[in-house]
């Protein structure tokens, strides 16, 4: 029986919607695809691991990866120097496109080592250069990044600063400390300095009056006066053999 032609009509419609759906199917599968070829991340940024991987998550939102899936572990690995990836080398050795949350696990490697302390951006924020050829809006947010939430931490910076480097490099990891704690520890570590020096020089002085020690020569008396001139006058004119007489 032949099939009229209002019913034929409809048929061919939905046979064109179905090959549409299809075509669009097939295209929202190659798309994010296509994207990750085309997406190329700026280099790590040492500095701000934190802003960097907000950066990176947009990108990866814009393109459609799926979060914490192996492509965008791979573009974040291909954003990575070479002093970087041999820091985190342990994990991209055991990683393959199979492990499970390999995105988080780099991810969160990164943020460990160089997500700066409180204290560390007080230091830079002390060290800050000069506006330079920057415009004077850039130097503000540059500088205003780097304040802590506690003004006690900037104040901690400022008096590490002005002690010797011996006492600073022995409050390695106490600068985020309450000021007053921090000073008593300053205190302390002043007091173990000062103990040490002074077992030194006494141990310089023992060593010194032991019976076999090699006493220092005497120094030498300065003259009282400078030789007179006629006896310079006379060495200088002296011929060899001659004796010289002041």
């Amino acid at each position: 029986m032949e099939m009229d032609q209002p019913t034929a009509a409809q048929a061919a419609v939905a046979t064109a919607a179905s090959i549409q759906a299809l075509a669009e199917a097939l295209h929202a599968n190659r798309a994010p695809a296509a994207a990750s070829h085309r997406l190329v991340l700026s280099s790590f940024w040492k500095e701000d691991t934190v802003g960097w991987f907000h950066y990176a998550e947009a990108e990866f939102d814009i393109s459609d990866f799926p979060p914490d899936s192996y492509i965008c572990y791979s573009h974040v690995l291909r954003a990575l120097p070479p002093d970087v990836i041999a820091a985190v080398r342990d994990l991209v050795r055991v990683v393959t496109p199979g492990t499970v949350g390999a995105y988080s696990c780099l991810k969160q490697s990164l943020l460990n080592r160089y997500t700066q302390t409180d204290i560390a951006k007080c230091f830079r924020f002390i060290d800050h250069p000069p506006l330079g050829d920057r415009h004077v809006l850039t130097l503000f947010s540059d500088m205003q990044a780097l304040l802590p939430a506690d003004a006690n931490t900037l104040f901690n910076a400022h008096f590490l600063r002005r002690l010797p480097e011996s006492m600073q490099n022995a409050l390695a990891g106490k600068g985020e400390l309450p000021p007053r704690e921090l000073a008593e520890a300053a205190s302390g570590a002043g007091s173990r300095s000062s103990g040490s020096s002074n077992r030194a020089a006494a141990a310089v002085a023992a060593s010194a009056d032991s019976p076999g020690a090699t006493a220092l020569p005497p120094e030498p008396v300065p003259l009282s006066q400078p030789p007179p001139a006629r006896f310079l006058t006379s060495i200088l004119l002296a011929q060899p053999g001659q004796a010289v007489y002041a």
